[in-house]
């Protein structure tokens, strides 16, 4: 594996829904002593907070976009991927993404994905954790290409 960087951002849903959790709990303290409402009530109650993750969603690609648009104001890139799936196979391709959540979109499989997005030079290292790798063993490396070469080689 290339050596990747310092961690960039993350989507894993249970670390998300742990910290507000744990942030909810600190809150409802006197409410959770007194009876009035449970752990596990709190821990349904974040599960069902669909505005909580559609925030947490837009931070996530926001970080990503800033930094796509430092990095590659073009938008080209090219990603290659080690340990696809369960029969763990290899590929890359040449795209084009002007934000975060395209990028993710263009990129990862079409799932339920955790994934952790790291600094990896110029561009990220995403590792990724879905049902056909659940050990995390998939990576994408993207990093950015000039539109010259990504108009010779884009499918």
């Amino acid at each position: 594996m290339p050596k990747k960087g310092r961690l960039l951002t993350f989507w894993d849903e249970c670390k998300l829904v742990r910290d507000e959790l744990s942030d909810r709990k600190n809150e409802l303290a006197a409410e959770i002593q007194s009876g009035e409402i449970t752990e596990e009530e709190i821990e349904h109650q974040v599960w069902r907070d669909e505005i909580y993750f559609e925030i947490k969603w837009e931070n996530m690609t926001e970080r990503i976009t800033e930094k796509m648009l430092k990095r590659n104001p073009g938008g080209y890139w090219k990603v290659e991927v080690v340990n696809f799936g369960w029969r763990k196979q290899s590929g890359c391709k040449y795209f084009f993404a002007k934000d975060g959540e395209e990028l993710i979109r263009q990129v990862l499989p079409n799932c339920r994905n955790t994934f952790y997005v790291y600094n990896f030079g110029k561009g990220f290292a995403i590792q990724n954790y879905h049902h056909d790798s659940p050990c995390g063993e998939e990576w994408y490396y993207i990093i950015p290409v000039a539109e010259s070469r990504y108009r010779k080689y884009a499918v």
